[in-house]
C-alpha cells in the first residue's frame, strides 16, 4: 500500500505543479498579451510542430539506444525505456543543475538496472567524446566548404577595423571567438 501510494505521489504531485505554474503564470498575464499568445497559436502551423516534436522524440529515442549499445560489451543490457527514461531525467536535471544531468542518468540506471554508476557514467563520458569528435569533424568540414565565405569574413573584419582608432586596432579577439564556439 505504502509503495503504491509513493508511486502515485510521484506522477500526481509533479503534475499537479505542471498545472498550477501554467495557471498560475497565465493568469499573470495580461490582458493584451493573452490576446497576442492566442494569436500565435492560431497562426502556427500544426504540421510543423509535429514534425518538431516526432523528431525531438525520435533524437532522445536514438539517445537511450546508443547508450544501450555502450554497455553492452560491458555485460549491461538495460531496458530501453529505462535507457529513454534516465536520458529525459538527466535533461531534465540540467535544467535546474548544469551537468549534473549525465550522473544523475548513471544513478537513475543503477538504480533500475543495476548499471554500476562508474560504468554508466563512463559510457556517458565515452559518447559525449564521440559527440565532440563527431561535431570537430562537422566544424572541419564546414570549414573546408565555406572557405570563400571565410575571406569575405576576414575582410569585412579588416575593414572594421581600420574604421577603429589607434588604441582599439589590438587586434580581433579570435581567443573569444574559439571561447565561444566552445562554450
Amino acid at each position: 500500500m505504502k509503495k503504491a501510494l509513493i508511486g502515485t505521489l510521484k506522477v500526481v504531485v509533479p503534475l499537479g505543479l505542471g498545472v498550477w505554474l501554467i495557471f498560475y503564470f497565465y493568469n499573470a498575464l495580461s490582458e493584451e498579451h493573452k490576446a497576442q499568445l492566442f494569436d500565435a497559436f492560431g497562426r502556427a502551423e500544426l504540421g510543423w510542430l509535429v514534425v518538431s516534436v516526432a523528431l525531438g522524440v525520435l533524437s532522445h529515442m536514438s539517445r537511450a539506444w546508443r547508450w544501450r549499445y555502450l554497455l553492452d560489451p560491458m555485460g549491461f543490457t538495460p531496458g530501453f525505456w529505462n535507457c529513454y527514461h534516465a536520458v529525459m531525467s538527466g535533461y531534465f536535471m540540467n535544467l535546474l543543475l548544469p551537468r549534473a544531468g549525465e550522473a544523475s542518468r548513471a544513478a537513475l540506471l543503477y538504480r533500475r538496472e543495476k548499471v554500476p554508476f562508474v560504468k554508466g557514467f563512463g559510457s556517458i563520458m565515452a559518447e559525449r567524446a564521440v559527440d565532440l569528435v563527431l561535431l570537430g569533424g562537422l566544424f572541419g568540414l564546414t570549414l573546408l566548404l565555406q572557405v570563400d565565405k571565410l575571406d569575405l569574413f576576414r575582410d569585412r573584419v579588416s575593414t572594421f577595423r581600420a574604421g577603429q582608432g589607434e588604441a582599439e586596432a589590438g587586434g580581433f579577439p579570435w581567443g573569444w571567438v574559439v571561447l565561444g564556439l566552445v562554450a
